[in-house]
């Protein structure tokens, strides 16, 4: 999630299919807005088609809702110029602002560390937390759950 390449690659997606379908919009008159809206959904599951059906529906439906906002963004700045530049500027400035804010939680977190030792004892977590582990060629690490 907080990969921007990833972000960029999305984001760039949904450009390229937005174009896509409003060239398809302008060529074929018969498209409605009903159907332009299938078109954003088909392209939100689209994406994840390589990478399994799994993906496919979790990832799919994260997508075709983010397409629906893209969608409705782009319906509003038709309507309004001035929504068109917030919409274009504040859209990706927020998914930068979610992609670096740290969502970890952590209750009664307690840790100790040792030269080869590290231990952590917490009530609930739900989140990240890295532990750097130094280890040299030959040595073994184990961990205990």
């Amino acid at each position: 999630m907080n990969n921007p390449y990833l972000w960029s690659i999305f984001y760039g997606y949904g450009i390229i299919c937005s174009i896509f379908i409003d060239l398809l919009a302008v060529k074929i008159p018969k498209i409605t807005g009903t159907i332009k809206i299938a078109f954003y959904v088909l392209a939100g599951y689209l994406i994840f088609l390589p990478f399994g059906w799994m993906m496919v529906i979790v990832g799919g439906t994260v997508g075709a809702l983010c397409s629906l906002v893209f969608y409705f963004g782009t319906y509003m700045a038709r309507k309004n110029a001035f929504f068109k530049y917030i919409f274009a500027i504040c859209a990706p400035f927020i998914l930068c602002i979610i992609l670096n804010t740290d969502f970890t939680v952590k209750k009664d977190w307690r840790e100790w560390k040792r030269n080869s030792s590290y231990i952590a004892l917490f009530d609930y977590f739900h989140g990240e937390h890295a532990i750097p582990i130094y280890a040299e060629k030959g040595q073994t690490i184990t961990f205990f759950r």
